[in-house]
């Protein structure tokens, strides 16, 4: 997977491109819908696949009060939308002035970028922009406008509520492993995590490494792969 500081750098030329855009931490079930959407997109219209997100969590600068504890470093959730297949990841600085930027900005910023946008996949209650001025509504009438389809998936629900990054910060470090585990089965493997091949640091020196990152659920489901995957 290629990483990307901006659009011009897919150097894509004429191929359009399927984006998928969100912070995904956690990669969790619901974050890979969105991802395997613009996948599939790009398999069946001859396009490049591209993961857009940020270099940090939103409300760290809109609201670092209440910024949440991440599930992942940026690298972990980097590595884990790979294992999933995209061809590249497009990392923005999320800082003051992208803050300021209306969402159509940003939106007409990207087609600019990266020449032809075929799609652009999010969640259903996606907001972006200024003051969350953008949203799935403005997507499909910029997409009229600019020539992209938009697809605003619905969460993905698992026993009841939908799956989320809120959710699997929910579960404690002595909470039930199940849970967590399921809810990002498919991109908590070693690719996420290294829990194998890569780094062959023990499971408990590399949680103390990033714990000051990340937020409890992510070790328990990490601990619940890798009995799964010795059992």
């Amino acid at each position: 997977m290629k990483h990307l500081d901006q659009p011009t750098d897919l150097a894509n030329g004429s191929r359009k491109v399927c984006l998928a855009i969100g912070m995904f931490d956690g990669v969790h079930l619901g974050h890979q819908q969105v991802l395997r959407q613009a996948i599939e997109d790009s398999h069946q219209h001859e396009a490049l696949s591209i993961a857009v997100t940020f270099d940090r969590h939103p409300a760290t600068v809109i609201a670092p009060d209440r910024a949440p504890a991440l599930l992942q470093t940026r690298a972990q959730r980097l590595r884990a939308i790979e294992s999933l297949g995209l061809d590249a990841a497009l990392v923005i600085r999320f800082d003051e002035a992208f803050c300021r930027k209306p969402g159509e900005t940003f939106i007409r910023e990207l087609a600019n970028g990266f020449g032809a946008i075929h799609s652009v996949c999010v969640g259903a209650q996606f907001a972006f922009g200024h003051r969350r001025d953008g949203n799935v509504e403005l997507l499909r009438a910029l997409g009229q406008a600019l020539g992209f389809r938009v697809h605003g998936l619905q969460a993905v629900a698992l026993d009841g509520p939908p799956v989320s990054s809120t959710r699997l910060r929910a579960h404690r470090p002595r909470a039930a492993l199940d849970l967590p585990s399921r809810l990002v089965r498919v991109a908590l493997p070693r690719a996420a995590l290294d829990l194998g091949a890569g780094r062959r640091a023990p499971f408990a020196r590399h949680a103390r490494e990033v714990r000051a990152q990340l937020a409890p659920p992510v070790w328990v489901a990490a601990a619940a792969f890798r009995a799964e995957a010795r059992a």
